[in-house]
């Protein structure tokens, strides 16, 4: 998978070499107003609606802007079993939006708090084709090397654990702003320092 040199962030100041993560609400009016610029799209785990009719709006607009320049990721989705509503709806949001990638074409951006393990479950049930990327991974060693042994690119960001970021093989290790005020540069250089570190 070819990676921007920030694979995912929320200020749309960050320009053309960042992958900026919008709601399907407002992507319509991003690629409008910044035709090729990449970005990603879909409904986060935190997000809870009044009726299962209005889910299904919001999915028919995230289906809609995904087809618009620039698209380029689904997400960010996940699964987070510290906030928002139950796991099973959590779940249901989960399996429509990783569907509707492998319909389009698309990686997947993960959310992902205390569900890694029913996670990496409907990975083995789904079989996806199209990359998954764990946004923002603050985890331990063992939890990184478990993910990237089934296949799934780790980003990491500003906050991040030194062992776990080494435990990732190089070609699955992405570096993110995410809403960090940071420029990824510096990100990425704080990653090449640890490495080297424990690499002495």
């Amino acid at each position: 998978m070819a990676a921007l040199p920030d694979t995912h962030t929320h200020n749309a100041e960050r320009g053309e070499h960042a992958l900026l993560s919008l709601n399907p609400e407002d992507a319509a009016a991003y690629s409008a107003a910044y035709p090729g610029r990449l970005f990603s799209a879909g409904i986060h785990p935190w997000e809870s609606y009044e009726s299962e009719a209005n889910e299904d709006e919001r999915f028919a607009t995230l289906r809609r802007v995904l087809s618009l320049e620039g698209a380029a990721a689904v997400g960010e989705t996940g699964l987070d079993k510290l906030r928002g509503p139950s796991m099973e709806i959590q779940e249901r949001r989960f399996r429509r939006q990783a569907e509707l990638g492998e319909e389009l074409g698309l990686p997947l951006v993960i959310h992902l708090v205390k569900a890694q393990e029913r996670l990496l479950a409907l990975r083995s049930e789904l079989r996806p084709t199209q990359p998954w990327i764990i946004h923002g991974f603050r985890g331990k060693r063992e939890q990184a090397r478990q993910l990237a042994a089934a296949g799934l690119y780790i980003s990491f960001g500003e906050r991040f654990n030194s062992e776990a970021l080494a435990a990732v093989p190089p070609g699955q290790r992405l570096a993110e702003t995410d809403e960090s005020p940071l420029p990824i540069a510096d990100i990425r250089d704080a990653h090449e320092r640890a490495l080297r570190d424990i690499n002495a």
